[in-house]
């Protein structure tokens, strides 16, 4: 089931046109015109991998404090807001949250169970022993996962 998942999700982001560039000017024109409805209440943004920017020198990190980087004023248009990347070969993942609304021991049970699922997916791709197929590594079309099952199916069988 697990496996499933993992190439039913792949092929979603596959399949999203220009990797996903038009949506932040989607998003930009829609509150411009005053279109709020069904806005979500959870942002999640992975960063990438910066290992190897600040080992190729192209970046470096910074050592001067930032100070404030939002203003005290700011409203927080999520509920919560998790953000990760990949840095010295970690994956840091930090979760924004209004104190007033979540509970602590919510967030950290949060946590947790994420950290938890994530440790379980990485167990399951390194412990393959033979290459799995998503539907996306053959063809940008709309086949399907189970499609993709029944022609490999019939492979196999010749």
């Amino acid at each position: 089931r697990l496996g499933h998942l993992i190439k039913q999700t792949k092929d979603m982001l596959h399949r999203i046109p220009h990797k996903g560039a038009g949506y932040g000017v989607l998003k930009y024109i829609s509150k411009r015109w005053g279109s709020q409805k069904n806005s979500p209440e959870i942002s999640f943004n992975y960063l990438g991998q910066f290992d190897q920017d600040i080992q190729s020198n192209a970046f470096e990190v910074s050592d001067i404090k930032p100070g404030n980087e939002i203003s005290p004023n700011w409203e927080r248009p999520y509920a919560l807001d998790i953000s990760g990347a990949v840095s010295s070969g970690c994956l840091n993942m930090h979760i924004i949250y209004n104190r007033f609304q979540f509970e602590e021991k919510t967030i950290q049970t949060f946590s947790r169970h994420f950290k938890q699922t994530l440790e379980n997916i990485i167990e399951h791709c390194t412990g393959k022993e033979n290459h799995e197929w998503s539907a996306s590594d053959f063809t940008d079309e709309d086949l399907t996962l189970d499609e993709l099952s029944e022609i490999m199916g019939a492979v196999n069988k010749l």
